[in-house]
Parts: structure tokens; sequence; C-alpha cells
């Protein structure tokens, strides 16, 4: 394969590099309306779009797409789980495919495509978790948000704890999430050597939607809410996070604006990682920052899943409403959101 015509996930490597990952890619072509994924089957095939575009189905309900220089299965290899949603072609479409085996092999190789394409997957598992969050946004009108406590700009009450780096029981802490405790506790370490411990009180907004991010916050102990607002002061709830769960991560990555806010339940501990730290991790091509986006792509995959649920829900919702009113049958005497 010409170098020239590998996907951008594979860009900037040295050629023995670009040649290594071409051997495992192999040309697949579908016709509109066919296939190329089924919710619910056990696959972890990677596939890039080289022209053309698809569509992609949660039980019938079209949640988003893709096209050409974009990635699809990426959800299903980083969280290792079956399909979580159809993918139809829209049009004839061209892609590279990339199977598991492959995947592994470079995995093993030490190929640095591996470290782009987990980079590759968090841009675009955040441009998807971007479009349903908006998408969830246009089909409800949410619920009041609370009161922030007094005190503080916009009810936001951080208290450093003395402004010192985070305890030597970091790492332990990251350790205990499901993120990281697969990994090396030894890289772990080193991972969580930059973050700073927070305290946060209850009803405080820690994240908020349209804001550039500064940090990301790993959830020590409390309760956080994730919402997509939904006017002023209402706002639709996405997900409740438990200890061990990393919010505020969603756009750092690319310093877009956040897509949703986060709203401290109750009293919070958390560690953050400002974006200047962030970068230096997310960025480095050994195994301590792969083992770091790894553990941002099991959590990303989750707020992606909550959202594409509650979109679901909604999109259902709506559907069943507008078949009543064709019916002539009152809305509001039939269905609550």
């Amino acid at each position: 394969m010409h170098l020239g015509a590998l996907p951008p996930a594979f860009a900037g490597l040295a050629d023995d590099d670009s040649q290594e990952a071409a051997s495992h890619l192999e040309p697949f072509g579908l016709e509109a309306g066919e296939p190329l994924m089924q919710q619910g089957e056990e696959d972890y095939t990677l596939a890039f779009l080289i022209s053309g575009s698809v569509s992609f189905a949660d039980g019938g309900v079209r949640i988003g797409g893709a096209a050409a220089r974009d990635m699809i299965g990426e959800v299903e290899l980083f969280g290792q789980m079956p399909r979580t949603a159809t993918v139809i072609a829209s049009i004839p479409t061209h892609l590279l495919v990339l199977g598991y085996e492959g995947w592994v092999e470079l995995c093993e190789r030490g190929n640095p495509a591996v470290y782009n394409i987990e980079r590759f997957a968090h841009r675009r598992i955040s441009e998807r978790l971007r479009s349903l969050s908006e998408g969830i946004a246009e089909r409800t009108t949410g619920t009041p948000i609370p009161s922030p406590p007094r005190g503080g700009l916009m009810g936001r009450l951080s208290t450093m704890f003395s402004g010192r780096g985070a305890s030597s029981g970091t790492g332990a802490s990251l350790a205990r999430s499901p993120l990281f405790s697969w990994a090396d506790p030894n890289l772990i370490e080193q991972i969580a050597q930059p973050f700073k411990a927070e305290r946060f009180p209850a009803r405080s907004e820690i994240c908020r939607q349209g804001e550039l991010p500064e940090k990301l916050f790993f959830l020590v102990d409390g309760e956080v809410d994730v919402v997509v607002s939904t006017g002023p002061t209402t706002a639709e709830p996405i997900a409740s996070l438990s200890p061990g769960a990393i919010f505020g991560d969603g756009t750092i990555g690319h310093y877009a604006p956040r897509s949703s806010s986060c709203i401290a339940r109750s009293d919070v501990q958390a560690l953050s990682l400002n974006r200047q730290n962030y970068g230096v991790l997310f960025g480095a091509n050994d195994p301590v920052g792969s083992v770091f986006r790894q553990g941002l792509l099991k959590n990303l995959i989750a707020q992606l899943l909550a959202a594409q649920g509650r979109f679901v829900e909604l999109e259902g919702a709506l559907a069943g409403r507008g078949e009543q009113t064709l019916r002539g049958t009152p809305v509001s005497s039939v269905w609550r959101d």
C-alpha cells in the first residue's frame, strides 16, 4: 500500500512503522444499504473510511454517522464490549480494516501507530459525545438546576489541600478504579504524580458546559451529576458518577468548549490534572502515555453510552408523540417526558 493512502490516524509515523501498520490493513467495500457492523455482535475490528459514508443506529434510532477520514469500531475495541450500534453504508463506501489480531500484533511490537489510534479514538468519541449532547438538548426542556451554595464565583468553590500535590495515596486511588486497575502499578504511579487534590461542596458546579477546559478531575469521594444544559436554569441529567470515574475530560484534548456540566451532588473529594500536565501524558509515545489514554478512553466510552441511551429514549418518546398527534389524540393526555 502506498504510504500516502494511509488513514489520518497513521499520520506522522516513520516509514518503517507506516509500512508495518499498512501490512495489517485490508481494503473493504460496501454498497449503499449494506451493513458493516451489527449491534450486539462480538467483534473488535477497526475500520477507516477512505470514501463514502455510513450511518449509526441503536435499536432502529439513528444516533450519528461517519464519513471519509473517520474511524469506526474504537468504542468496542477499547471498551472490550459487543457492538453498541449497527453501522450501515449510506452510499457506496470504501474502507481499510484492521483486524483484532493485527491490532494485538502492533501492540506487542510497540508500533507507535497504536498511540496514534488511541489519540484519534479519543477525538472521535469526544465528537460523537458532543453531537449526542446537542441532540439531547434539542429534544427536552430538562429540569431545574439546583441552586449553588453561597459564596465563591458562580458557586464553584474549590479548596486546595494546602495547595500542594496530591498525597502518596493518589496512585492507589487511581489503581482502585476499573479505569486503571488492569495496568502496571509502576505506570499508574507515574501517571498520578502531577495530580492535585481538591474539594468541592455539594451543589457546586465543578465544570460548566461551554467553558474552555483547563482541568480534568478524578472522583475520589462523593457523587457528581453530569447534565446537559437546556436553558438558563434547566438541564437534562445524563449520568451520576461514583468514585473511580473521571469527568471534565471529554474536550480537554483538543481544547474545545465543554459539552456538558458537572455538578457535585454531595461534598466531593477529587484529584485534578491541569491542561499542561494532561498534554504531557496524553502526548507521550510510551507505555505511561498509553495507559493514561486507554483509561481515559474507557471513561469516555461510559459517558458516550450514557448519552446515547438518553438520546435514544428521548427520540423514541418524540416518535411516539408524533404518531399519537397524527391520530388526533392530544399528546398531553397520553405522554409524559
